[in-house]
């Protein structure tokens, strides 16, 4: 595990913060590591029924990549090992059947950005900046950027803050769709909490399966998650339960099914 991510559950609600201030939350290696081994920890406890991203301090909620750390890597170490721990990561939070609110301050830029993608609910700050500044780098979004940013915000302005590297300011983005609210930086810790709880005491089977059907028309892992629903409901009809029969009796032909 890494020093700089810390981990709690306190009810339903279970936060992961990153907590490397001096550097404004940069991704390592480390980091993304360790994220994962926490999300795949929420994905087996079905008693978390929201999860939070948070860092500390209020001058970053993430910078995005370690720039030092990659910049030292081979191609094939950068393919191997960083844009795939982080595409997986990435992936593996916007596939949690809980919901995810990311709880921004400060700067969210590049992979830090993608970071909050990865949340369905994005509650920032007004000290909140956000943008995705690799082309000045000379390198592109590499954690699944340019595909989920174009389904938040669209094509157009996708480009548009991809084309120019721009930072903008959280009242911006949340016009623009990428943030869900913006509060003052003292009401952010309260808001996020409020919002999770409510959340967290709603029926989770509901909120999970409305989490799945509004993925599904944006493409987010919508085959597993619609599989797993109908599968589960077809397991308890009365249809099944004749089909199921059936077999035990070793029955030749089909039970006359009543669609019920």
């Amino acid at each position: 595990m890494s020093k700089y991510i810390s981990f709690r559950v306190d009810g339903h609600v279970a936060e992961i913060t990153l907590d490397r201030p001096d550097k404004l939350h940069a991704l390592n290696v480390d980091m993304l590591n360790a994220m994962a081994e926490h999300v795949r920890h929420i994905d087996r406890n079905h008693e978390i029924r929201v999860l939070v991203i948070a860092s500390t301090g209020d001058r970053s909620f993430c910078c995005g990549a370690d720039i030092i750390e990659w910049s030292a890597m081979s191609p094939v170490e950068m393919w191997r090992t960083w844009i795939k721990t982080g595409s997986s990561l990435m992936n593996s939070i916007r596939a949690l059947a809980i919901p995810v609110i990311a709880s921004m301050h400060g700067l969210a830029l590049g992979g830090g950005l993608e970071l909050a993608l990865a949340a369905d609910i994005r509650i920032a700050s007004t000290s909140t900046r956000v943008g995705m500044p690799e082309a000045k780098l000379g390198i592109i979004p590499g954690w699944g950027g340019t595909q989920v940013l174009k389904q938040v915000i669209g094509p157009s302005r996708t480009k548009q803050l991809i084309f120019t590297g721009e930072i903008i300011s959280a009242v911006k983005a949340e016009s623009w769709g990428l943030i869900n609210e913006v509060v003052e930086p003292e009401e952010i810790a309260q808001r996020t909490s409020s919002m999770a709880e409510a959340i967290a005491s709603n029926a989770p089977i509901a909120v999970q399966a409305t989490k799945a059907l509004v993925d599904a028309e944006s493409g987010r892992h919508d085959g597993p998650h619609l599989e797993g629903i109908a599968g589960a409901l077809t397991q308890f009809t009365e249809d099944a339960s004749a089909g199921v029969e059936a077999f035990k009796n070793k029955q030749r032909t089909n039970p006359a099914f009543r669609g019920r």
